[in-house]
């Protein structure tokens, strides 16, 4: 009896051995024939033995739903058949009928296109329930069927997925993209180059994009399953380097949004995108370069940008930015004018201020009256200066270049006889501004005093409108001399003539 029962024994635990077997067999063809289903579906071939002359081959092809496509009714029908079978075979404790529905189960189950994997899965697990569960308890090793469970789980879970094979495609060497956005779509044309071996992948198009057209030289494009949606992929046909161009579409009702690039990684990737929309500009994260496209209609923005490889790169837009340092330089300038005539001397103060409009100004060039000579300039952003008596023209260096609003003052001189005298006095002029006004104003101290003043271009104005830190002062900061007149100019010519006299003593 003892004998009897260990060779009971033995035996069990030599089906419990041959049942894991038997699991683990399965799981190595499930992985063998997972790997063996093909990434890219073959190309499309059709041979016709016999064509009579004259005879037109047709051939109908449809667009229909993945597994529409892998379905086989015959198959469906022997799984229905099966099934029933299975079941009926518990109700009549019929054991040559349960056999009848696991075959016809399994052979329906194979019938179907893709379905090997499975089919070696399911078998593996009845394995698992029907033979090494009972024999684990017969053996009365009840922990033998948590662990027996558990390395059903780990082989599950290490089987490989085409997902992870599809995102292993490998980066293109340069992609160069044409695209438009209108009407809330983007069209895109594409033009790359790959280099690899004969069943390598490189990924084209993400969605939501479409693939529209294709051709290439040694490329094959096909759809395969990426992060559970569609992509489109490039095969290489034969080893060496590959080029091709596709076209592709792609919904994008909102540009402000951003949009993620629709195409796969390169080295080297290039876009040059239109926007039928005025006062634009476009920029990414991963942008190396971006140039803003010049000579476009008025209605339009667009850009060029060189991107570097990136997993994810998205591209955005933004309302157009000021690119100052590329504007051509604009300004409208005020200046205010004083002379102070004396015996012997005329001085002259001049407060220029400049507005900038577009651009930055990097220097000005002022004319200067007849007859007076520039002693100073400074209050300012001023870096240095040149005057030319010959041209009358005053140079002045702005450092750093102003693209706000920023004065500065000059002081001229001008020698002049003994009083009386007649003078006369015309405004400093800013040379290529877009628009100029000023005041003019004549001082006088206690030596001299106007007899007679006659102005040319001028509009008198009050003594208070004229700005009065111009004045020279004295050290307790009053004033040493008096305002008397004060004119208001513009583009036009304007002078004014005064007959100086000296001051009777009292």
């Amino acid at each position: 009896m003892e004998f009897g029962g260990s060779m009971t024994r033995y035996l069990r635990i030599g089906a419990f051995v041959a049942a894991l077997l038997m699991i683990g067999a399965c799981y190595l063809t499930f992985t063998r024939v997972w790997s063996a289903v093909p990434f890219a579906q073959p190309a499309l071939e059709y041979a016709a033995p016999v064509v009579a002359p004259g005879q037109q081959v047709t051939i109908e092809l449809g667009n229909v739903a993945p597994w529409r496509a892998n379905v086989v009714w015959l198959g469906v029908f022997s799984m229905v058949f099966g099934f029933v079978a299975f079941v009926a075979s518990f109700i009549r404790k019929s054991l040559p009928l349960r056999a009848l529905g696991v075959v016809l189960l399994g052979a329906g189950l194979l019938a179907q296109r893709g379905s090997a994997p499975v089919f070696f899965v399911l078998l593996a697990l009845a394995g698992l329930i029907f033979l090494v569960v009972p024999l684990a308890r017969r053996l009365r090793a009840p922990k033998s069927a948590p662990i027996a469970a558990l390395l059903a789980l780990g082989m599950w879970l290490g089987a490989p997925t085409r997902v992870e094979a599809a995102t292993n495609a490998q980066a293109a060497e340069s992609i160069v993209q044409q695209w438009k956005i209108a009407d809330g779509r983007l069209q895109g044309e594409i033009d790359l180059a790959v280099r690899g071996e004969t069943g390598d992948r490189f990924l084209l198009l993400k969605p939501p994009a479409v693939l529209t057209a294709f051709t290439g030289t040694g490329l094959r494009a096909v759809k395969a399953p990426l992060e559970g949606k569609d992509a489109y992929f490039l095969v290489v046909e034969a080893a060496g380097r590959a080029t091709g161009h596709a076209s592709f579409e792609m919904p994008l009702p909102r540009p402000q949004d951003g949009w993620a690039l629709p195409t796969g990684p390169a080295a080297v990737q290039k876009v040059s995108v239109h926007w039928k929309e005025k006062g634009w500009e476009f920029f990414s994260a991963a942008a190396a370069s971006t140039e803003n496209l010049t000579g476009l209609p008025e209605d339009e923005s667009g850009a060029v940008l060189m991107l570097s490889p990136a997993a994810a790169t998205t591209i955005q837009v933004r309302p157009r930015q000021r690119d100052v340092a590329a504007e051509a330089v604009r300004y409208f300038s005020e200046v205010s004018n004083l002379f102070l005539p004396g015996p012997g001397v005329v001085n002259g103060r001049h407060r220029i201020t400049i507005r900038p409009t577009q651009g930055r100004v990097s220097e000005l060039v002022l004319k200067v009256p007849d007859a007076f000579t520039v002693g100073e300039v400074s209050d300012g952003p001023v870096g240095g200066w040149r005057f030319d008596p010959r041209t009358r023209e005053l140079r002045v260096a702005i450092e750093p270049a102003q693209q706000t609003a920023f004065a500065l003052t000059v002081e001229t001189q001008r020698g002049s006889d003994a009083l009386p005298v007649d003078l006369t006095f015309s405004p400093l002029r800013v040379n290529g501004s877009a628009g100029e006004v000023g005041l003019l104003a004549l001082a006088f101290g206690d030596e001299a005093q106007p007899e007679a003043v006659t102005p040319k271009g001028l509009s008198v104005v009050n003594l208070e409108d004229f700005d009065g830190r111009l004045l020279p002062a004295d050290a307790k900061g009053r004033a040493l001399a008096l305002v008397q007149r004060v004119f208001r100019y513009g583009a036009d010519e304007a002078s004014v003539a005064v007959r100086v006299a000296p001051v009777a003593p009292e």
